[in-house]
């Protein structure tokens, strides 16, 4: 599985004089450290970061499927996130996804998440990290996103 996720972390220490002697990031002298101490704060505000934000974090299993997300809509033409570096060739047809979490209504927490096939994309235009496609068969009523999941029908 590929997880990608794009977040950032601060951590500011501010102390006087430098030295760094055996310098082991592992260390309990490198956590009492001022790199040691705001590498620990960033580290703690990107922990908080991939928690309020586990929505934006993307995965792709692997198991041979090629698979990406919209990344650019123009009225029934799409431009997706993956081309010929992942095995996209203009023909190819890709299922595009709604993901639908559905959420226990006692407790608020995800008990399981539904992905439908709400439409098709026909390539037409291939380059090395990107497609261009023709949206085909939309569900009536569905309007296609940016981050919308695309899968390449087998």
């Amino acid at each position: 599985m590929t997880l990608q996720a794009f977040l950032e972390g601060r951590g500011t220490e501010s102390k006087y004089g430098v030295k760094i002697e055996n310098f082991d990031i592992g260390s309990s002298k490198f956590n009492d450290t001022i790199v040691g101490i705001a590498l620990q704060s960033a580290v703690r505000d990107m922990t908080s970061g991939v928690l309020e934000n586990t929505d934006k974090i993307f995965y792709t299993p692997s198991t041979g499927l090629t698979e990406g997300v919209v990344a650019y809509i123009d009225k029934e033409e799409v431009i997706i996130n993956i081309g010929s570096e992942a095995g996209v060739k203009s023909g190819d047809i890709f299922n595009i996804i709604k993901i639908t979490d559905i959420t226990d209504p006692l407790t608020g927490q995800v008990i399981k998440v539904k992905d439908d096939i709400v439409g098709e994309i026909h390539i037409f235009e291939v380059d090395a990290k990107s497609a261009t496609g023709k949206i085909l068969n939309l569900e009536a009523g569905y309007s296609v996103q940016v981050k919308d999941p695309v899968r390449k029908k087998m």
